[in-house]
């Protein structure tokens, strides 16, 4: 992740050890993207159920779990 500009590693001189990964201005932006992104999408899914029990929450799950991955993917090439 380093090689593809989303982390920057920091090694401690006198440990090489000790190693500390902090995300790019890159990565945070593709961060919050995708989490903006998620929860606008269970919003939607949430949007559709009522306030009653559910009686399957698979579909839920599943659904809230479909997050448009290719289109997070193409902004990291």
């Amino acid at each position: 992740m380093t090689s593809i500009g989303l982390l920057d590693k920091h090694a401690d001189p006198s440990d090489r050890r000790a190693v500390t990964l902090t995300l790019t201005a890159r990565e945070l932006d593709l961060r919050r993207t995708y989490v903006e992104e998620y929860h606008a999408h269970l919003g939607d899914v949430l949007a559709e159920t009522t306030a009653g029990p559910i009686p399957r929450p698979q579909p839920i799950r599943r659904a809230s779990g479909r997050i448009r991955v290719p289109e997070i993917k193409e902004r990291t090439q």
